[in-house]
């Protein structure tokens, strides 16, 4: 038998990450790049519809002449709506996921995070999902805070729908568990420990989860997680059931 530490609360967590990577002061939002793309239309004083056309011509301009990371803040911008003194510029969907399948294929790796928000988990499809994650990874210009949000997203993904499947329980384990090593985040402690006890690795989840609780840069969601006293629940050989209190948890 076995219970999933607090599985709910995970799905922000890689959200928080992402938003973290990005300096932002907010988990709220899911699309970082559409935050900054607001930020620049804001700068730049952009209120109608003709400023708004000739800034998007300037993007495009410079994508097209060589320069692929422009299409990362163009997705951003084209997977929201616009709303200008003059009326609304609607959200272009199709129009975004093409910019950043086009920037993920010239190597910007984060650029798979905002297809599978934008499609493949809509459309539940986890294991095209975990797919171009992983190509995010690899990707050429794929940087460690990218890599981060990456791998926790892959994890979460994991821990939400495929959770039945052994092989992609250890994979994700296993790609989270060298930045949860070098790094001092609560999101990665988190999501290890849930992968660590979903494969009966007790006193390892119960080590990423206490370093989770005890950090005081904990996402909110695991704050609430700690101080509502989970457990690990697993079993040994014998089937005996094995009780972790998280005692660190909180205090």
């Amino acid at each position: 038998m076995k219970k999933i530490i607090a599985l709910s609360l995970i799905c922000s967590i890689s959200l928080f990450a992402t938003a973290q990577a990005f300096g932002q002061k907010s988990s709220s939002q899911i699309l970082a790049p559409t935050i900054q793309s607001e930020a620049d239309v804001e700068q730049k004083k952009i209120s109608t519809k003709q400023e708004f056309s000739a800034f998007i011509s300037t993007l495009e301009t410079a994508y097209k002449l060589g320069d692929k990371s422009k299409g990362y803040l163009l997705g951003g911008i084209y997977s929201q709506e616009h709303r200008m003194e003059d009326g609304v510029i609607p959200t272009n969907l199709p129009l975004a996921l093409k910019y950043f399948q086009e920037t993920l294929d010239a190597g910007y790796g984060l650029a798979a995070w905002h297809i599978v928000i934008l499609e493949l988990l809509p459309q539940k499809e986890y294991f095209k999902a975990l797919e171009l994650l992983e190509k995010g990874l690899n990707a050429k210009f794929t940087d460690k805070n990218a890599k981060v949000s990456l791998i926790l997203t892959f994890g979460t993904i994991v821990l939400e729908n495929l959770n039945e499947n052994q092989n992609l329980i250890r994979k994700a384990r296993d790609l989270i568990y060298p930045y949860a090593v070098q790094n001092n985040l609560a999101s990665l402690d988190y999501v290890l420990a849930n992968l660590l006890n979903l494969n009966d690795e007790v006193e390892e989840a119960n080590k990423f989860l206490n370093s989770a609780c005890n950090n005081p840069n904990a996402p909110r969601d695991i704050q609430n997680a700690c101080l509502g006293g989970d457990q690990i629940v697993t079993s040994d050989n014998s089937g005996q059931i094995i009780q972790r209190e998280l005692s660190q948890c909180g205090q």
